[in-house]
């Protein structure tokens, strides 16, 4: 969240609009994201026995159904 505080910053000195600072939320989204698929990673290999390999492929293909669901369903709409 700390990365979130400059760009606000920036954009009332400057006065431009803080939509020019996109990039932020993205990076925010990105560090997220990478966090909760490492935690559902670490769950796969405790809760259903996984080797360390499998667990961690089947995070990330468990990470892309969710992004193509949300993409490319009406549930982008929600935002």
């Amino acid at each position: 969240l700390r990365i979130n505080y400059f760009p606000l910053l920036l954009s009332w000195a400057t006065g431009t609009s803080l939509d020019l600072y996109y990039v932020v939320p993205l990076h925010t989204e990105g560090f997220f994201m990478t966090l909760i698929t490492c935690r559902i990673a670490l769950a796969f290999e405790e809760r259903f026995f996984m080797s360390y390999y499998k667990s961690r492929i089947a995070a990330i293909a468990f990470s892309l159904f969710v992004h193509v669901l949300f993409f490319e369903t009406s549930a982008v709409d929600v935002l």
